[in-house]
């Protein structure tokens, strides 16, 4: 939990998920992430790339959105996902926490485990996973590797083998 510096008191994340998505993207212009004008970042998931190659997406598509915030100075975090279908419905969300959590790139990635379990506990068989975290989606596509959320990272990998299609792309403009 972390603490107000205005009024001294505990503050828990926001579980709200336009504060976490607000929140994160306030940490990620703090952190200077910077990304090429011209980058197209949607990318497959390395992990079922043979499954997805060989058919198209489904009329069942579903539409996951994740984010997450991280508080430094306590390494609290807050995460949210939304579901919504082709036609851009809402079907589902949700929203976690987790008292320690060791980065950012931490939060997005139980953000996004989080959410595809919840999927997976509703049925959902063919995903396409949107995030803000370029990071995140290029340790998913096999595009770089970083060995402190490797337990997440085959978390992940593990329940995507029990969907027909999933794709990770980022919704950053």
């Amino acid at each position: 939990m972390s603490v107000n510096p205005k009024t001294r008191k505990p503050e828990k994340p926001d579980p709200n998920a336009n504060g976490v998505i607000r929140a994160a993207k306030e940490w990620q212009d703090v952190a200077l992430i910077k990304k090429k004008p011209d980058e197209k970042p949607t990318l497959q998931s390395p992990f079922i790339t043979a499954r997805t190659k060989a058919r198209q997406p489904s009329p069942n598509l579903i539409h996951c959105y994740s984010d997450a915030a991280w508080c430094l100075t306590s390494s609290a975090c807050g995460f949210g996902w939304i579901f919504k279908s082709a036609t851009g419905t809402k079907i589902k969300d949700g929203t976690g926490d987790r008292q320690i959590a060791p980065s950012a790139l931490a939060a997005e990635a139980m953000s996004l485990k989080e959410a595809l379990k919840e999927a997976l506990a509703s049925g959902f068989k063919d995903i396409v996973c949107y995030s803000d975290c370029n990071c995140l989606i290029s340790l998913l596509t096999g595009s770089s590797s970083e060995t402190s959320i490797k337990g997440i990272i085959h978390d992940i990998s593990v329940l995507s083998k029990s969907l027909t299609n999933l794709s990770f792309t980022s919704f950053l403009v």
